[in-house]
């Protein structure tokens, strides 16, 4: 009974996290209109990785880490370093793509370098998005907490739970996208690409600004 209580806390716990609104969510659909709906378990894949190791690291101490000022800075200003790189490159990839077929109308995107693409996507724009640091410091860290309560057996039962709600909640935005394609064509498609990239580099420029506030 206490596993499935954990398990369905998190989970409802994990939604709630999962629709606020986000650099991994811009990431998701960039990468979904740029190679189909594929994109969406690779990059949610990466992700519970990085969470699977965070996971596994509060439940042995970690929060004492992630709480110090120095880490949450450095976080900070490399995270949006990375995030502001990324958005720049994504604008000039949806330029340079004026003249040619979006790789979602082709239904191309599943050779090994673009597989492997979206793995790494989803742990670099975890990793380096401060926020989902403080949620795993506080939020993350009380469930994990309150899971080793009852004992080692819940932690997995909180994390499967966790992990299960990023999965849903992004496959519904990915399954819109891949059937709301035909709709908006290639014009909608850069557009939405454009607006994807502009606002991840304004992410990576507040997450700078916040983290340099944090050293200082």
């Amino acid at each position: 009974m206490e596993v499935l209580k954990t398990f369905l806390t998190s989970f409802a716990v994990g939604f709630s996290g999962a629709v606020t609104p986000g650099p991994l969510l811009l990431i998701v659909i960039s990468q979904t209109l740029r190679m189909g709906f594929l994109a969406v378990p690779l990059i949610i894949t990466g992700h519970s990785l990085l969470e699977l190791a965070t996971t596994v690291g509060l439940a042995m101490g970690l929060k004492q880490v992630l709480d110090r000022p120095l880490i949450s800075g450095l976080i900070g200003l490399g995270g949006g370093a990375v995030m502001l790189a990324m958005g720049i490159g994504m604008f000039v990839e949806a330029l340079k793509e004026k003249s040619s077929e979006p790789s979602l109308l082709k239904g191309k995107g599943g050779e090994p370098r673009e597989i492997f693409r979206p793995l790494g996507l989803g742990v670099v724009v975890s990793l380096s998005n401060p926020f989902w640091t403080i949620w795993w410091a506080t939020v993350g860290a009380a469930l994990v907490a309150k899971a080793l309560e009852g004992g080692p057996h819940l932690v997995p039962a909180f994390y499967i739970g966790h992990i299960l709600s990023d999965y849903t909640w992004y496959a519904a935005v990915g399954l819109g996208l891949v059937l709301g394609f035909r709709i908006i064509g290639t014009k909608g498609y850069r557009a939405l690409l454009i607006a994807c990239s502009i606002f991840l580099a304004l992410f990576g420029i507040y997450f700078i600004y916040r983290g340099g506030t944090d050293l200082l």
